[in-house]
C-alpha cells in the first residue's frame, strides 16, 4: 500500500517561505502597545521586492486580517509576514496555530487572520521576527504621532 502525502486543496506543494523566496506576499507589521501598521510588498518571480500601495493600521490582528482581506486578489503564491510582536510571529511559524487565549479586540480577527491564511495560503505562509524595519517604523511614527 502506497504512503498517503497531505496535498492541500489547491494542488501545491507546501512550503515555508524565506525573505527570498520569489511570488510572495511580504506583510510587515509594526505594532507598539498594540497599535499596528501593516506595509505590503510583493516579491516577484524575478526576486524584485515591489512595494504595494497603501497600507492597514488598528489593533494587531486588525491590521493583519485587513491587509490579509485586500491582498487576496494578488494571486501571491505565498505570505511571509515581517513583525516586531512575537506573538504573531509565534502563530505563523512553524505551523499556524489557533491561540484560543489570546486577548484582542475582538478575538475573531485572530481567527479571521489565521483562517486566511490556511484557507488561501495551506503551508505557504511563515512568520518571521524582526526588531528593525526603519521604513515600517517610519511609517508607524508617521500614522500614530
Amino acid at each position: 500500500m502506497a504512503a498517503s502525502v497531505a496535498v492541500p486543496f489547491n494542488g501545491e506543494t507546501p512550503m515555508k517561505p524565506t525573505i527570498s523566496t520569489p511570488d510572495t506576499l511580504h506583510l510587515h507589521l509594526w505594532a507598539v502597545e498594540g497599535e499596528a501598521l501593516v506595509l505590503p510588498a510583493y516579491r516577484d518571480c524575478d526576486g524584485a521586492l515591489r512595494p504595494l500601495k497603501g497600507w492597514f493600521r488598528g489593533s494587531t490582528w486588525a491590521a493583519l486580517a485587513g491587509a490579509l482581506t485586500v491582498t487576496r486578489g494578488l494571486g501571491a503564491r505565498h505570505v511571509l509576514v515581517v513583525a516586531n510582536v512575537a506573538e504573531v510571529v509565534e502563530a505563523l511559524a512553524p505551523r499556524l496555530r489557533l491561540n484560543l487565549n489570546i486577548v484582542c479586540d475582538p478575538p475573531t480577527l485572530h481567527w479571521q487572520a489565521v483562517a486566511i491564511l490556511a484557507l488561501r495560503y495551506p503551508g505557504c505562509c511563515n512568520g518571521m521576527y524582526a526588531d528593525s524595519m526603519p521604513k515600517t517604523e517610519a511609517a508607524w511614527q508617521l500614522h500614530y504621532s
